[in-house]
């Protein structure tokens, strides 16, 4: 019986060592991946890469005024690498207007790298064709297809699309 109970003690205080380690190694790996190599490998130019470049509008979204969106990084999104989608459900109204904008998916986790309240404010000054539901889809990021493709906002509604591409250039250097 003294030996079942030395065996769980052991396991139970390993156990805990081992978690414990694991937990370190993360918090140091987060911390390499987010402050040091961020500086030193992939410094994230000055160039705010969300101006509007193209609007491929051949889905048939109507819109009657698209301006502008200037979406700037956080302070951890200037340093970090990240890849991240925000979806939102956009009510519009008879005149166009956005009436009510209510965040959907992944709006908590990329508001902690771009100023997404940047994006909201954008997107409301729009002026849609029609009245309606609508979903709009920012895609932003410094790694993977964010990086090669550039960010965009998509807008959907009933089987039809229309997609805003982002200027600008999130490179390496």
């Amino acid at each position: 019986m003294k030996l079942k109970q030395l065996i769980a003690n052991f396991l139970t205080i390993t156990t805990g060592i081992i978690a414990g380690f694991l937990s370190f190694a993360v918090l140091i790996l987060l911390a390499i991946d987010c402050f040091i190599l961020p500086n030193k490998m992939s410094r994230i130019t000055e160039t705010n890469p969300t101006d509007v470049q193209e609007v491929d509008a051949s889905e048939g979204i109507p819109i009657r005024e698209l301006g502008q969106c200037r979406i700037d990084f956080t302070e951890i999104g200037r340093r970090a690498r990240f890849s991240g989608t925000a979806i939102y459900q956009a009510t519009v109204g008879v005149e166009g207007v956005i009436k009510d904008l209510k965040a959907i998916n992944g709006v908590d986790l990329l508001s902690q790298f771009v100023q997404i309240e940047q994006f909201e404010s954008c997107v409301k000054r729009w002026r849609f064709g029609e009245e309606g539901e609508y979903s709009l889809i920012l895609t932003a990021g410094t790694t993977g297809k964010t990086l090669e493709e550039g960010w965009k906002i998509q807008v959907r509604k009933d089987g039809k699309s229309l997609t805003v591409r982002l200027n600008g250039s999130v490179v390496p250097q």
